[in-house]
């Protein structure tokens, strides 16, 4: 598939959605956890830059806190695009 390329931005996101598609399923589980790995190790090097005087046991609760809360804050987002989903159901 061609796509026509406006910024190396494009260039660069298409391969990867190429790549992507030749992917086995495992391969797509792995990626996605050493992603979730690499975004929780920079999380909380950006806490530890935040709070420099942080203990590990205040930094690891600061890191829990905060995924909580992009926990709770994805999940009301599936949960309105559900009820709009609903909704068009019930109305239809």
């Amino acid at each position: 598939m061609k796509i026509p390329e406006n910024t190396q931005m494009d260039a660069d996101f298409w391969r990867d959605v190429e790549r992507a598609r030749r992917m086995t399923s495992q391969e797509r589980v792995r990626i996605g956890h050493e992603l979730f790995e690499r975004s929780i190790y920079l999380m909380t090097q950006g806490l530890r830059m935040q709070n420099p005087n942080l203990t590990e046991t205040e930094l690891s609760a600061m890191r829990r806190e905060r995924l909580q809360r992009i926990h709770q804050w994805e999940s009301r987002s599936a949960q309105v695009g559900t009820d709009r989903q609903t909704g068009a159901s019930v109305a239809q």
